[in-house]
């Protein structure tokens, strides 16, 4: 079952919806760029945080990512923040 679209059809029948994302196995689930939110983060202090906007049939979603001291919290959610930043696009 792919996350984002689950995300996507919640919120279509009013449902606000956030996932933590992980990796199984080899892939990370479709629509999420994990490696490169990976390498995007790998030099960023403990604690730094990002927002990635994404988009999937024209219908806008976020992954909210954090630094850890052995990996990145990925969550992906269909509801947003106060205020977006864009130029936390993984580069």
């Amino acid at each position: 079952v792919c996350v984002a679209p689950g995300i996507l059809a919640l919120h279509d029948v009013g449902v606000s919806g956030q996932a933590l994302i992980k990796k199984r196995g080899r892939f990370w689930p479709k629509h999420v760029p994990g490696n490169q939110i990976d390498e995007y983060m790998k030099d960023k202090p403990l604690g730094y945080a990002a927002t990635l906007k994404q988009c999937i049939d024209g219908k806008g979603f976020l992954v909210h990512c954090q630094k850890d001291d052995c990996y990145v919290t990925k969550i992906l959610s269909r509801h947003g923040l106060i205020q977006t930043n864009d130029d936390t696009t993984p580069t």
